[in-house]
Formats: C-alpha cells, sequence, structure tokens
C-alpha cells in the first residue's frame, strides 16, 4: 500500500483533497446520526454526467480522457499520457452497459486490471487487459487521473472480498468505525449509493482519506469520520449499503510496471511466417509458423522434424511472445548458436539465422517473404537452378518438393496422410538428381502402395501416384510462368 501518515493535526481539506473542488449545496440540511428520512430522487436533469451507463462508478477524478469511442487508437494515446507523466495514478475504463474493464495505473506505471460486472468485481491478468478490452467493442472508454490511495482502494476491490457487507437498515457504520479505530486496524470503508461509490480509508483505526463519488454529496465540516457518517446517514439513509475490507495486503501482478505499448504488441496474434531449414545452402523443409510456439527436434511428434543425430529430440522451440518472434534452447546436447554465439533464449531480427547442429533455420515474416527465391530448385548436380520444383498434390493440398517432405499423420509432419497403419512420420519424400523424381522412403517397417504393389523404398516420377493408407498423392510439374 501506498504510505498514509497519520497526521491528526491536518485540516480537512488537508486531509481530503477533493474538499476544496466541493460544489456549495446551500440547500443541504446535515441530519443527526442515525436519522433517516425518505430517499430523495433526482429531478430531471439532475443525473450526474460522470455516470456512465448505470455501473456502480467510483469516484471521479480528473477525467483526461472523457468518454471516447474505444477504438485501437486509443491504447497508443493513453500510452502517450502516461509516459508524458500526465497520468501518475487513475484508471484507464473501457465500458459497455453490462460491465467494465479498468486498467489501474500507480505510480506512472500499470498497475492492476479489473472487471466490473453488475456488483460483481474480479481481478484479471494485465496481459489479459488488451485482448479483454478488443472483446468489449463498440464500447466507451476513459482515462481518469485520480489520488493513489483511491487507485489502492480500488484494486483491493478487485482482488479482495469484503470482510463485513451489508445495508445500513442493518450495519451501523459509526459503530463499525469505532471497532476499528480500537483495534487499530488498517481498512477500507465504501459506501455505495445510487450507483456511486464513496470510499473512507483508514490507517490504524483512523480515516486519512476520504473520496466522494459525487463531490456534491460532501456535507463538508468535521472529521472525515463525521462527514463520511452524515452522507451515510443523509438523504439516500436506507438505500446505502456499506463494505469493509480488512485485508488490503496485494499481490503484484506479475506484468505490473510493463509498459502499455508492450502488453498490447503482446496481444496481436503472431504475424504470417514461415520457418526454412537449409542443410549446406540446401533447404530440408519449410512450414508456416503455428503459433504460439512451435518445437524443433528429431522426435517425430514435434512441429518442426529434422531427422539428424545433430539434433536432439526436444531441440529449440520458436514462440511469439511480448510482440516478438524469440527461440530458446530446450537443453540440446550441440547447442542453438547465433552467429559464433551459443544462446539459450534469444530475440529474432527479421530473417536471422540459427544454428541447430548442421542445420540453419531462418524465420521470414511474410512481409519479407519475397527475399526468398521461391522459384529456385537447386539439384544435387545443380543443374536445374531456372526450374520451379515439382509438385506433390493431394488430399487438398499442393507443396512444391524442393529437398524433402515428411509424409504421415503427426504434427510434424508437411503432407498429412490418413487411414489405418499410417504412422505419425510415415515416410520422408526426397528430391533426386533427376528432374520430375522423386525418392520415397518409409520408416519402421511400413509401407508405400505404387500402383498395385506396397514399397519400403521407392521411386516415382511425374503424374504416376503413390498412396499412404487412404490418401493419394501424385508428383506433378510445376507450371512455368510465362
Amino acid at each position: 500500500m501506498v504510505d498514509t501518515p497519520d497526521r491528526p493535526g491536518a485540516s480537512a481539506n488537508e486531509q481530503n483533497p477533493m474538499a476544496t473542488q466541493r460544489i456549495e449545496r446551500p440547500d443541504f440540511a446535515p441530519l443527526p446520526v442515525g436519522a433517516t428520512t425518505a430517499p430523495v430522487l433526482p429531478q430531471a436533469g439532475e443525473q450526474d454526467t460522470n455516470r456512465l451507463l448505470g455501473l456502480v462508478r467510483f469516484p471521479s477524478g480528473q477525467q483526461l480522457l472523457p468518454k471516447l469511442p474505444f477504438r485501437e487508437e486509443v491504447f497508443e494515446t493513453v500510452a502517450e499520457l502516461i509516459d508524458a507523466g500526465q497520468c501518475q495514478d487513475g484508471r484507464f475504463e473501457i465500458e459497455t452497459p453490462e460491465r467494465r474493464l479498468s486498467c489501474l495505473i500507480h505510480r506512472g506505471q500499470l498497475y492492476q486490471a479489473g472487471l466490473l460486472e453488475g456488483e460483481n468485481y474480479s481481478s484479471i491478468p494485465l496481459s489479459e487487459f488488451p485482448l479483454r478490452a478488443r472483446e468489449m467493442r463498440p464500447a466507451k472508454c476513459r482515462l481518469v487521473k485520480s489520488d493513489p490511495t483511491e487507485v489502492l482502494i480500488t484494486a483491493v476491490h478487485f482482488a479482495k472480498r469484503p470482510a463485513l457487507r451489508g445495508s445500513v437498515r442493518f450495519v451501523d457504520p459509526a459503530r463499525v468505525l469505532e471497532e476499528l479505530a480500537h483495534e487499530k486496524q488498517d481498512a477500507a470503508m465504501s459506501f455505495l449509493s445510487s450507483n456511486q461509490r464513496t470510499l473512507l480509508f483508514l490507517h490504524r483505526g483512523k480515516p486519512t482519506r476520504l473520496f466522494f463519488a459525487n463531490p456534491k454529496d460532501d456535507p463538508g465540516g468535521g472529521s472525515l469520520e463525521e462527514r463520511m457518517l452524515l452522507f451515510a446517514f443523509g438523504p439516500t439513509s436506507g438505500k446505502g449499503v456499506v463494505e469493509v475490507f480488512t485485508d488490503l495486503r496485494l499481490t503484484p501482478d506479475p506484468d505490473a510496471g510493463v509498459p502499455l505499448r508492450q502488453l498490447v504488441a503482446a496481444a496481436n496474434p503472431a504475424p504470417p511466417a514461415t520457418v526454412y531449414i537449409h542443410m549446406d545452402g540446401h533447404e530440408v523443409r519449410q512450414r508456416p509458423f503455428t503459433g504460439p510456439s512451435m518445437v524443433i527436434g528429431r522426435d517425430p511428434k514435434v512441429d518442426v522434424f529434422i531427422d539428424n543425430l545433430g539434433v536432439s529430440r526436444r531441440h529449440a522451440m520458436l514462440k511469439w511472445e511480448q510482440g516478438a518472434f524469440f527461440i530458446e534452447d530446450l537443453g540440446s546436447s550441440n547447442g542453438t548458436f547465433i552467429g559464433k554465439d551459443r544462446i539459450t533464449s534469444h530475440r529474432l531480427a527479421p530473417n536471422e539465422t540459427a544454428r541447430l547442429g548442421k542445420f540453419d533455420l531462418t524465420l521470414v515474416r511474410k512481409e519479407h517473404e519475397e527475399q526468398v527465391d521461391e522459384t529456385m530448385f537447386v539439384s544435387r548436380a545443380n543443374m536445374f537452378k531456372t526450374l520451379p520444383p515439382p509438385v506433390i498434390k493431394g488430399d487438398g493440398v499442393e507443396l512444391p518438393l524442393r529437398r524433402e517432405l515428411l509424409v504421415g499423420k503427426g504434427q510434424g509432419v508437411d503432407l498429412v496422410a490418413r487411414g489405418w497403419g499410417v504412422g505419425a512420420v510415415h515416410a520422408r519424400v526426397t528430391s533426386t538428381e533427376t528432374y520430375g523424381r522423386a525418392k520415397i522412403v518409409c520408416f519402421d517397417k511400413r509401407r508405400v502402395k505404387v500402383g498395385n504393389e506396397l514399397f519400403g523404398t521407392v521411386e516415382v516420377g511425374l503424374d504416376q501416384p503413390f498412396k499412404f493408407g487412404r490418401t493419394t498423392f501424385t508428383l506433378t510439374a510445376a507450371k512455368l510462368s510465362a
């Protein structure tokens, strides 16, 4: 919690900065403590403009961005205001008629996020705030600057449950304050009336901060305790609800302090990208990145399978995190390298290459895809550089056979085959030195059907079907561009 020193000698205005902003009410007639009266309904046009859409509202504070339609660009506007120091403490709120999403700001940093649905408060991870906000559109939003103590009391509402809750018809706030003073208890008391929440903070049982949801409700004069009680037993008596929180310890959100821009970027899906695996300059594998992570290794069950003893079974992981691509070594025997440096985790720059054993891995984003030669076929004899590679077609899939493709029903394969007897990684299809020919090698004594015969190893030519289980593939010549 923020420091809130006990200052018994301070004036009412010093103890409550909002008191200096109070709008005077000449018609206000304070009632004696314990008195009751019928609720006074507001006349037409008297509704507080700070009440958005009927949800319970905390003290209004200073609105830096008042009631804007929520759009993606608002994230950047709020980030700029926080960076400029204009909102050291406050709330970034996004609201629909049914719920309000709040991101609390404390000491110039994101602190905690919470959701209000009806009268129910719940804490949510800061990392989920951008995603939840996008799900709420169309919505209104605003940025409110407020007192740091008020921010922390609001955080308590999201993270904790009240030790006491009840209507003022059954709970005597004066008696509650006496008990808290006797026990010298740190506590927060809130008074909910007409969809507005007034907050009182107590340090060692003594009221030290008071925040009215509507400054017009402040009766003025007297101590903080007297002002709270005059309000509680005022015209809204019988309608108000008192809540008392005695557990004010807050566990920091794991992402507290992370800049808003970074949270927003991390919540964006990974951009389209392709994983390329090369050995000695020859492409041996090409897979689209299917985030949020992909494992590379010798285990046939991984996402990118490399059948080589120099690669560990689970060698490395590619992942999209905090708005960037990373490669992380998974404790491999031969290591993962960037240049000459062995790494454990590394943020990949565009088109940067990592080395796994004898293999080079490059992750290419779609906007940089033109830098990868899509039409170059490089054979072992280096004879067909100007021809596009042949294409394997089957089951609605077309893939160029540049160097090697894996067939099976596991996650790490390039061509998915269906049917009984198909293995996770069933076979490898490789190009040969003769253009338009492919060699098929099956694993673990499995077979491929060509014509009416079954083979463990076989070569096929153009337009010659071959079958794994129920799935038939054909090697065809690529179309030449005019």
